[in-house]
């Protein structure tokens, strides 16, 4: 962790939570993802979950190992910056580098003062944030999809069968 050279601006509340992650870090803003952000972390957090490959991992275990990644990803601390450098593409990381990267912003936060149970709370959150998101824009891709139906199909009739004139 290093100081920022600029404070940043305080954040609107409306897309951010605020932890207490211990006394040396104190009140944290974690800036909630946007909707292409929580696909990506959704499909991590499923990859991760062990649901692809018929793993049966704790929910518990999951939120930890996929934790500090959601944290680093969130991150928006007024004066504080993480010294654990995000990777540059989130698309193309692998399921090593994801872990890789979560056990190290876990590790420099702990190794600040943050508490475990800070922490659980902090990736907890931004998990039910990408969770109800996510539920919110299926709910309404079905009923754009419905709106999309509300007019009868169109009847295409053959050619005329009407008489001609001779």
């Amino acid at each position: 962790m290093h100081p920022r050279k600029k404070v940043r601006p305080a954040t609107d509340g409306s897309n951010a939570i605020t932890v207490d992650l211990g006394a040396e870090i104190g009140p944290t803003v974690l800036r909630l993802p946007g909707l292409a952000t929580s696909a990506r972390l959704a499909g991590l957090f499923k990859s991760s979950s062990g649901e692809e490959a018929g793993g049966a991992a704790s929910p518990l275990a999951d939120l930890i190992e996929i934790g500090g990644l959601a944290i680093g990803l969130c991150w928006e601390h007024r004066s504080i910056d993480l010294g654990t450098e995000m990777p540059a593409r989130l698309k193309r990381m692998s399921e090593i580098e994801i872990e890789d990267y979560s056990e190290a912003v876990i590790a420099e936060l702990t190794s600040a003062g943050a508490s475990s149970g800070a922490l659980l709370k902090a990736a907890g959150a931004i998990v039910g944030h990408v969770t109800s998101l996510l539920a919110s824009v299926s709910a309404d891709r079905e009923e754009a999809e419905d709106l999309a139906d509300f007019t009868p199909p169109m009847q295409v009739e053959g050619p005329s069968s009407a008489p001609t004139s001779a």
